[in-house]
């Protein structure tokens, strides 16, 4: 619940900066900035995707549990996207950072540590609109993540282990990004983009995904 609150509170903020901006422009205003965006993604357009990609953090003690330096995985997210104006966008996000799991402890007592990070994410998404098939864009938002994580005891000399213990971990923190739409149909684009969380989690993301605008 407080990751929903964290990211309604925050698209919401987001629409109303963003709406009231283009509340202030005219068509003038639209005809001097007239650059053939990727999938004509005029002002009011609403739009959906899906990526999936890698993720790599140092972030041991929190959100990721891992026996290694750095913890990798495979991750995934699923968005929408309401075009503001013909450069602005605000988007909401859902990520899965994957699954991550290591024995921890010493001597007779070792326990299971296993976790699984999500988080929802509200972001503007600022586009160049430089180029007719490709366009190149940037964004800044917050994430508000959560991992949940269950701690198994394992005694040496036994074959059973006893009860789970649950530990919540979670956090909100900046996330940056860098990327590109090309075109494929009036619809359809695909997308390849890099993020930055930093804060606690302290990731990086690399996807490629594809996006359709609905209408």
């Amino acid at each position: 619940m407080k990751l929903l609150h964290w990211a309604t509170t925050l698209v919401t903020t987001l629409l109303v900066t963003t709406t009231a901006h283009a509340g202030s422009l005219t068509a003038d205003d639209y005809a001097e900035d007239a650059a053939p965006l990727v999938g004509d993604y005029q002002a009011g357009k609403v739009y959906f995707g899906a990526a999936m990609g890698y993720i790599s953090s140092s972030d041991r003690g929190r959100g990721f549990m891992c026996g290694d330096a750095t913890c990798t995985d495979t991750s995934w997210k699923a968005y929408a996207g309401y075009q503001a104006t013909e450069k602005i966008a605000a988007e909401l996000s859902y990520h899965n950072f994957g699954h991550y799991e290591f024995w921890g402890g010493t001597g007779t007592s070792k326990a299971l540590w296993d976790s699984d990070p999500t988080g929802l994410s509200a972001s503007a998404k600022v586009s160049t609109g430089l180029f007719d098939k490709v366009d190149v864009f940037g964004r800044v938002g917050f994430l508000a993540w959560n991992a949940p994580t269950e701690i198994t005891p394992q005694y040496s000399g036994s074959s059973s282990s006893s009860s789970s213990e649950p530990m919540d971990n979670s956090g909100t923190d900046l996330i940056l990004g860098v990327g590109a739409d090309y075109k494929l149909g009036d619809n359809l684009t695909v997308r390849g983009e890099y993020e930055k969380v930093g804060g606690d989690m302290n990731a990086h993301t690399f996807s490629v995904g594809a996006n359709y605008k609905t209408f």
